[in-house]
């Protein structure tokens, strides 16, 4: 019965006891048996009160005191506790357990090291996760040790604990000390299980010989246990970040890519995306040439070692591979290989400063029509988590690169660009002919313009791109009053007609025209500082019969002014054109 219940019932009996007595008449008897009865009351009710309710401050601070005295025999040292910075950060946040658990293993132990060997399957070797100990100046500069090797074999290949209180002087017996100098004497490892395998070794060793006995072997075990279990919820949460980081990773892909709207954009988009989020230091974008051949289209490569626009076949090197097999790829590390193995081609100059290569097809009608590799210099930059969001991105590129032709051939078939409202290059053939057929009638003469617009940064695309390009026509249209015609001929690329004009006349308006552009600053509200202008000038009859003609004249001349740099005007004479 609590002591509760026995002052209530007491209560009640001295309450009933009392009233009672107050009915005995009050004869020299009565009241000596009225006070008796009374102070016997009194001193069982002082009894109680004190017993149970003074008494208990005194117990529980001696029982507080204690089990303050038994907690003060283990002493964690502040500084090696160190807070995670971030509850995401499972490597830190498990490195973090290991500084506080392993001093208090050295200390319940009696030990001079304490030391975890992780078990690496993929490299059959143990590598040296994490120790404690009096001689740091004795451990192996190697993290990584044969995993046949010393007593920590055997627990690993027996998945049972060891105790050896009488060690011989060997250089084998402990693989992660380099010298004896500390001399061990005794040693004890047990296993760390996780999922029916053994992950780990942990490993206690001191200079006192016969120092350990079974119940110091089952201490560790339950040491161990420890480590297990917080192996298992580090994995778990380890696997939810993992989840987690792909589905922004993939997420942010998707919501970006819904502003590329030309498949021009789209590969320097895919590498810019895949060198921020996953560290590649080389990426490479070949589209498939041919039905044996592939072509880079997109380069990012700080060693020269290719070219955008090299191509290369498909039986050579790993890229090749990867368009012929439409598999991905995956090399953690090329160093560990006898012979170097060729990207594009067979006689390649070796590049071995890349340790890791992860490469995926990008496929439509179950063939690849595109390969994407990513090349890091340090081994093992890449997992399995990248490989699959690398996966899901090429189906997603797929996907999109499919509807961008599909609309490209729309906007073909159609005579307006739907972004400007001005004619497109089939429409601007049309009108080409038209002239041609005018001139011819009347005996007539025009020039024909390209012109390729170009900010210098790789930034502006997108809905950006689209704005600055309808700020671009409107200012340009301007210039053409009375009679003029301009087409959006390709992405940013303008085709316009000079009705009636020679190359004199039509040059001198053009250089008025486009030092008024280049001149200008503060596009788009200022998010585009200056535009950059190159032009190739023709003139009919001199440059081509016929608008196909006409075109390739112009396309000539503007390959030439780009390759003399920015603002350039070429115009193509009768004489380079009998050259070409």
């Amino acid at each position: 019965m609590s002591d509760r219940n026995l002052i209530i019932i007491f209560a009640a009996f001295a309450f009933v006891s009392l009233f009672v007595i107050s009915l005995v008449p009050n004869s020299a008897l009565y009241l000596a048996f009225k006070l008796i009865l009374i102070l016997v009351i009194s001193g069982a009710a002082y009894y109680l009160l004190y017993d149970s309710v003074l008494g208990a401050p005194d117990e529980a601070h001696q029982e507080t005191r204690e089990v303050e005295t038994s907690s003060a025999a283990v002493v964690v040292p502040k500084n090696e506790v160190v807070e995670a910075e971030t509850e995401q950060d499972v490597e830190s946040h498990f490195e973090n357990y290991l500084k506080t658990l392993f001093p208090l293993i050295k200390q319940t132990m009696v030990a001079n090291t304490v030391a975890l060997l992780m078990v690496n399957y993929a490299k059959k070797k143990f590598f040296l996760r994490h120790v404690t100990t009096d001689f740091p100046d004795c451990f192996s500069d190697e993290s990584l040790f044969d995993i046949n090797r010393g007593l920590p074999a055997l627990i690993f290949k027996n998945k049972n604990p060891l105790l050896e209180n009488n060690l011989p002087e060997s250089d084998n017996l402990l693989p992660y000390y380099y010298s004896h100098k500390a001399s061990p004497q005794s040693f004890l490892g047990v296993p760390i299980m996780f999922d029916g395998y053994v992950v780990g070794i942990l490993c206690v060793d001191t200079e006192v010989n016969q120092a350990f006995s079974r119940d110091d072997l089952k201490i560790l075990e339950e040491f161990s246990k420890l480590l297990s279990i917080h192996l298992t919820c580090s994995n778990r949460l380890f696997e939810y970040e993992s989840e987690n980081q792909t589905t922004k990773i993939l997420g942010g892909f998707s919501r970006e890519m819904l502003a590329v709207n030309h498949v021009s954009e789209l590969w320097a988009f895919v590498a810019a995306f895949l060198q921020k989020n996953f560290d590649a230091e080389r990426i490479v974008v070949a589209t498939r040439e041919g039905a044996k051949k592939g072509k880079i289209v997109h380069l990012n490569d700080p060693g020269n070692d290719f070219e955008t626009g090299q191509v290369f076949p498909d039986n050579e090197g790993l890229l090749g591979w990867v368009l012929r097999k439409n598999q991905v790829i995956m090399v953690n590390d090329f160093s560990e290989k006898d012979n170097y193995i060729p990207r594009l081609f067979l006689d390649e100059p070796p590049t071995r400063h890349y340790e890791t290569l992860l490469a995926a097809p990008v496929s439509r009608n179950n063939k690849a029509a595109a390969v994407i590799s990513l090349e890091s210099r340090n081994p093992a930059s890449f997992g399995e988590q990248h490989k699959k969001i690398l996966e899901a991105m090429v189906h997603q590129l797929a996907a999109l690169w499919e509807k961008m032709e599909i609309i490209d051939s729309l906007k073909k078939a159609n005579t307006v660009d739907h972004e400007t409202r001005l004619g497109n290059g089939k429409a601007l053939l049309q009108d080409l002919g038209k002239e041609i057929a005018r001139c011819r009638e009347f005996n007539k003469t025009f020039c024909f313009q390209l012109m390729k617009l170009n900010t210098g940064d790789t930034g502006v695309t997108g809905e950006l791109f689209e704005r600055l390009i309808a700020e671009f026509v409107s200012e340009s249209a301007v210039a053409l009053k009375p009679g003029g015609l301009m087409y959006r001929y390709d992405n940013d690329i303008f085709g316009l007609i000079w009705p009636e004009k020679d190359l004199e006349q039509a040059r001198a308006d053009i250089e008025k025209n486009n030092g008024r552009l280049v001149a200008r600053r503060n596009w788009v509200d200022g998010h585009v500082d200056k535009v950059f202008i190159n032009t190739g000038l023709v003139q009919y009859p001199l440059n081509g019969s016929s608008a196909t003609e006409v075109v390739e004249s112009a396309e000539r001349a503007l390959q030439s002014a780009n390759t003399r740099g920015v603002n350039q005007i070429q115009v193509l004479l009768p004489a380079e054109q009998d050259d070409d």
